[in-house]
């Protein structure tokens, strides 16, 4: 085809883009002083998935890229919120098997 470009993805549509459940860090937290948010998201009644970004200064979402260790271990409570969030829904399958949380030690 001349002149047109084949794309497959489709256009991302906020209308469908859904927000189940959100936890932040309090300020002081953190090393950086930007609170930290875990979020469950579902797109076009797809898959949960946790988003995590930090918010800029002005207030805005921004990518959170690297964490340092002390970032990380103020996340980490809240991806296991998150990630229990999810667990209590109709996702993941039954064939799913629940990962030892106590495994994990946070704080």
């Amino acid at each position: 085809m001349v002149g047109k470009k084949y794309s497959s993805k489709t256009e991302f549509d906020s209308s469908k883009d859904e927000e189940l459940f959100s936890v932040s860090t309090k300020k002081g937290e953190l090393q950086r002083q930007n609170i930290l948010t875990v979020k469950v998201m579902r797109y076009n009644d797809g898959e949960e998935k946790i988003q995590i970004y930090r918010e800029s200064n002005e207030g805005r979402p921004l990518k959170v890229g690297r964490l340092s260790l002390g970032d990380t271990m103020a996340v980490l409570p809240l991806l296991k919120e998150a990630a229990e969030f999810i667990m209590e829904g109709d996702f993941p399958p039954p064939s799913y098997q629940k990962p030892l949380w106590n495994d994990i030690q946070v704080g």
